[in-house]
C-alpha cells in the first residue's frame, strides 16, 4: 500500500495524481486499488492524500524516491506486503474446514495481510449493472405483491408457508441489493476541506472544518445529488456566519471559526448537519425583510416561532444582504438547497441563536428506489404516502373540525393541525353523509398538517417509477408505482401538497 500526500498549495491535484500513476506504470507496477476511485481522482474529489494498492517488483525505497521526485508531492509512505507470506496463509486456510476458514478471516493478526485479503475479495462493478440489478429487484417486489394479492383474492391458504418464505427471501435480497448500492458519504465530504480553505482565504477569515461520520453510507444516487447543496451551505456558513477575526475577538470568541459537518443514521434515513459558531441569524432582520417583500403580515410576526421566521431564507430571491458578492447576496442558493433535498424525498430545517451559531439539519432517505408507504384511497383511486413523512393517523368527526382564518383545522394533543382535503385538491365531489373522516397526519420540514382521505388500505413496499418529463409540472405527485393487483398508485409529494 502506498499513501501519497501532496503539498497544501498543490495546483491541478488530478494531474499530479496521474503523474504518480504514470510513474508506477513506468516502473513496471500495476495499480490494483485506489482510494478515492479513479473517477474521483480525475474529478479532483479528494483532499491532499490518495491511497494506492500496487503490485510492483522494486524496493520500497526505490519506489518512494521515484514518487518523491514528482513536483508538489510532500510525502510518500510505503507499506510493504510480501506475496509469499500471503500465499502461505492462503494454503494454511485452504487445508482447514469451512468453519475454521471463517474464523481465520476474522482473527488475522497481521493488519496488512488482512487489508490485502479484503482487496482480493472485492470487485468493481459498473454502476449501470447495479441499476439493472435494482430494477430486477424492483420487478421481483412487484411480482411478489401480485402473487400475494391473487392468493388473498381467491382465499388460497395452502401456500401460506411458501409465500412467507418467499417474502423473507425477497426482503433479504432487497436489503442486500440496497447495501451494494451504498457508498460512504466521505466521497462527498472529502472535497470540502479545500472548499473551506479557498473560501476562507478569499474572505480573509480563519476557519477550522471538523468532519464526523464520513463512513455513514447512502445510496449512490443520493450521494451524487447532495454534494452541491452541501457546498453552498458551507460557503454560506463562512460568508454569512463566521465573523472576521477582529469581530470574533471583540465577542470573546476564538479567532478561528469552526464549521462542523456531521452525518449519522437515524431510523430508516440519514441525517446531515452543517453547524457553525458564527454570528447566527437575526430574527428581526429576516422578519423585516419578509414584511418588506409582502411574505407575512406584520401582525403575525410576533406569534411566529424562530424556526418559521428562519424558514423564509429558503424562499427564492430572499436575501438580507444589501450588496451582492460573487459568493452570496443574490437571493439564490438556499432555495435550490431546499428544492434538491425535497426532490430526494428529504427535508431541511434550520435553528440559530444570535452570536452563538447556526445549525442546518438535512434528513434524507437511505435509498430512492424502494420505499415503504401507506396506501390510501380517494373515490376508489389509490394513492401512496411515504411512511417517512407520516406522524400518525386519526379519525375525526365534524364536531372536531374548526375554522380558523377561513381554513379547516383540528386540535391534536394541544397542537393545531391544518387540514387538506384531497377531494378538494383533485376537484372530486364531496361526500356529504360522512360523519367520521380518516386523516393522515404528515410532517414536512417544521410543519404538520392533516390529509383527509376516504380509506386507509395499509402499509406496503412499493417501487418508485418516474412519471416522465411530460408530467414534471405536476407538483402533487413525486412518482408512481404498480401495485400487486395491477393498479397504479400515485405517490403524493407531501411538501408540494402543503403549498397548493
Amino acid at each position: 500500500m502506498i499513501n501519497v500526500r501532496f503539498d497544501k498549495n498543490v495546483q491541478l491535484k488530478a494531474a499530479r495524481a496521474f503523474m504518480v500513476l504514470h510513474k508506477i506504470d513506468d516502473l513496471g507496477g500495476e495499480v490494483v486499488y485506489t482510494n478515492p476511485s479513479s473517477q474521483d481522482i480525475e474529478d479532483e474529489k479528494f483532499d491532499l492524500e490518495i491511497e494506492l494498492g500496487v503490485i510492483i517488483n522494486v524496493s520500497a525505497d526505490e519506489l518512494r524516491d521515484n514518487i518523491l521526485g514528482i513536483s508538489e508531492v510532500e510525502s510518500v509512505a510505503v507499506n510493504e506486503f510480501e506475496t509469499s507470506d500471503f500465499e502461505k496463509q492462503e494454503k494454511k486456510e485452504n487445508s482447514e474446514n469451512t468453519i475454521t476458514q471463517q474464523k481465520s478471516n476474522v482473527t488475522v493478526e497481521n493488519s496488512t495481510n488482512q487489508k490485502k485479503k479484503i482487496q482480493l475479495q472485492s470487485v468493481r462493478v459498473d454502476i449501470e449493472k447495479l441499476d439493472q440489478l435494482m430494477n430486477l429487484m424492483a420487478e421481483l417486489v412487484i411480482s411478489r405483491s401480485r402473487i400475494t394479492e391473487t392468493l388473498r383474492k381467491y382465499e388460497i391458504k395452502d401456500v401460506d408457508e411458501s409465500l412467507a418464505n418467499l417474502s423473507r427471501i425477497t426482503l433479504d435480497l432487497q436489503n442486500i441489493v440496497m447495501k451494494i448500492r451504498m457508498i460512504p458519504i466521505a466521497f462527498v465530504f472529502n472535497r470540502f476541506p479545500r472548499v473551506v480553505r479557498d473560501t476562507a482565504k478569499k474572505l480573509n477569515k480563519e476557519v477550522n472544518l471538523i468532519i464526523e461520520g464520513e463512513d455513514t453510507e447512502l445510496d449512490r444516487t443520493v450521494v451524487d445529488e447532495i454534494g452541491d447543496p452541501l457546498i453552498h451551505l458551507i460557503r454560506n456558513s463562512i460568508d454569512h456566519g463566521i465573523e472576521p477575526v477582529d469581530e470574533r475577538i471583540k465577542k470573546g470568541k476564538p479567532k478561528i471559526g469552526t464549521i462542523k459537518l456531521s452525518a449519522w443514521h437515524e431510523g430508516d434515513g440519514v441525517v446531515i448537519s452543517v453547524e457553525d459558531d458564527g454570528k447566527g441569524l437575526d430574527r428581526e432582520v429576516i422578519a423585516n425583510k419578509a414584511i418588506e417583500k409582502g411574505l407575512v403580515d406584520p401582525s403575525m410576526v410576533s406569534t411566529m416561532s424562530d424556526e418559521e421566521i428562519f424558514s423564509f431564507i429558503f424562499l427564492p430571491g430572499f436575501s438580507t444582504k444589501n450588496k451582492a458578492t460573487d459568493l452570496s447576496g443574490r437571493g439564490v442558493g438556499m432555495d435550490v438547497v431546499k428544492t434538491v433535498v425535497e426532490s430526494l424525498n428529504g427535508s431541511v430545517t434550520i435553528s440559530s441563536k444570535k452570536d452563538i451559531g447556526t445549525k442546518i439539519i438535512i434528513r434524507l432517505p437511505l435509498t430512492l428506489s424502494i420505499i415503504q408507504v401507506l396506501l390510501v384511497t380517494i373515490d376508489n383511486y389509490v394513492y401512496a404516502i411515504p411512511i417517512a413523512n407520516i406522524d400518525t393517523t386519526q379519525k375525526i368527526t365534524d364536531g372536531d373540525i374548526r375554522i380558523v382564518q377561513g381554513n379547516e383545522v383540528f386540535v391534536l394533543r394541544g397542537e393545531v393541525i391544518p387540514l387538506i382535503r384531497l377531494r378538494d385538491v383533485f376537484n372530486m365531489p364531496k361526500i356529504e353523509d360522512s360523519l367520521t373522516e380518516k386523516v393522515v397526519i404528515v410532517k414536512t420540514a417544521n410543519r404538520k398538517y392533516g390529509v383527509v382521505v376516504d380509506n386507509l388500505l395499509g402499509q406496503d413496499d412499493i417501487v418508485i417509477k418516474s412519471l416522465g418529463k411530460y408530467l414534471n409540472s405536476v407538483k402533487e405527485f413525486s412518482g408512481g408505482a404498480i401495485l400487486g393487483d395491477g393498479r397504479i398508485a400515485l405517490i403524493l409529494d407531501i411538501t408540494n401538497l402543503n403549498e397548493l
